[in-house]
Parts: structure tokens; C-alpha cells; sequence
């Protein structure tokens, strides 16, 4: 299945909904904790996000942590748990190769990353067939863990949404950023259900 990640500014989307109910401390500190997920070696993701982790700790007026989780579901159990206070998602690149390699029948990404990487060499034309192609969705999130104050989530919101320099936005991969809900990734929740990939809420 290929899906298009497209928003209606043709931008990254900074998702504010729900990480976990229940599995976040309360507290909050100065210290912003960032999670990436590794896409690439730890080190050169830390490094490469270091003028948005610079820009943050400038607009937040705290201290940032960047830190690069083993493996995407890490990213996500530190989320839930409270380890994280805000986290990235986004796993195309490693679909795209795992359908490639016969580890899965099939897999679902954006349209402009399978481009991407067919341009650069990295999957040949014509290994991947697309089986399926779905309406627009809001891709690559930012999401913050739902034990945040109202007032630390604005606080990063806006931080997101005041986002100008051009230079920051290309490492970001991003025209703009706009807020949206969980509500905007229903269609895929439903799917996932359906396909027995996502419990129901106990």
C-alpha cells in the first residue's frame, strides 16, 4: 500500500494527540527529553538535529536532551512510559527495504519517499509494486506525551509552528508546520484495527 502523506501546505505536521494514557510521570522539568527515531546511525542523527535542538532550548528558554532510541517501537515505549516529553515518527525508508529484502509481503509509505530513494539508487525501479494508494494523510508527527501541562504543550506548539528559517525547515524536511489532532488519523486507526494490528482500548 502506498500512502501520500500530503497536508493541505504540503508540509510536515506537528500532531498533538494522545502517546499513552496513563504511562507519563506528572511532573515536568526545564529539560526538554527529544527522541528520534533511527533512521541512520545514532550519533549522525543526534548531530544532524543539532541547530533543532539549539533552536528549541532558545524558544523554550530550557534545556534540550536529544536522544536516539535503539529501534522505532523504543521511540515509542519511552513516549508512553514518560521517558520522552516529545518524539518524532516517521520508520519509510526502513518499509521501503524490509519489502525489498522479503522480510515482509508489503508495507505501506509515502509516494515521495519511495521516489526519493528510487532516484538515489537505494531501491531499484521495479522492486517495489504498488498495490494500493490512499487518500492524503498527515505524515511525519511530532507528538508530545499527554501528561504535559496544556501550557508546555502550547509552549512546544508554538515553538513548531513559529518555525522561519529556511535552513531549519530543510533539515526538517518541511515547508511549514501546522497543528493537527488525533482525530486526523482516524481513517488509519480503523484500518489498523481492522487488520488486527492495533489492540483495542482496554
Amino acid at each position: 500500500m502506498r500512502g501520500k502523506f500530503y497536508s493541505v501546505v504540503a508540509a510536515s505536521l506537528f500532531a498533538l494527540f494522545a502517546a499513552g494514557r496513563g504511562g507519563g510521570a506528572s511532573g515536568e522539568s526545564d529539560t526538554l527529553r527529544v527522541g528520534l527515531i533511527p533512521n541512520q546511525n545514532p550519533e549522525e542523527v543526534e548531530a544532524q538535529y543539532e541547530p533543532h535542538e539549539e533552536y528549541l532550548a532558545e524558544e523554550l528558554g530550557g534545556k534540550v536532551e536529544v536522544s536516539v532510541p535503539t529501534t522505532y517501537n523504543a521511540v515509542v515505549e519511552s513516549l508512553v512510559s514518560g521517558k520522552l516529553d516529545l518524539a518524532y515518527f516517521g520508520g519509510h525508508d526502513t518499509t521501503a527495504q524490509a519489502v525489498v529484502n522479503g522480510r515482509v509481503d508489503a508495507g505501506g509509505l509515502e509516494d515521495r519517499i519511495l521516489a526519493d530513494l528510487e532516484k538515489e539508487g537505494i531501491v531499484d525501479e521495479g522492486k517495489i509494486r504498488v498495490v494500493q494508494e490512499s487518500e492524503p494523510i498527515e505524515g511525519y508527527p511530532w507528538v508530545v506525551r499527554d501528561a504535559l501541562s496544556d501550557d508546555r504543550e502550547e509552549e512546544i506548539t508554538s515553538a513548531f509552528l513559529n518555525i522561519e528559517d529556511p535552513k531549519l525547515l530543510d533539515l526538517l524536511r518541511a515547508d511549514v508546520y501546522e497543528k493537527v489532532g488525533a482525530s486526523d488519523y482516524d481513517d488509519i486507526e480503523k484500518q489498523a484495527k481492522s487488520l488486527d494490528l492495533l489492540a483495542e482500548e482496554q
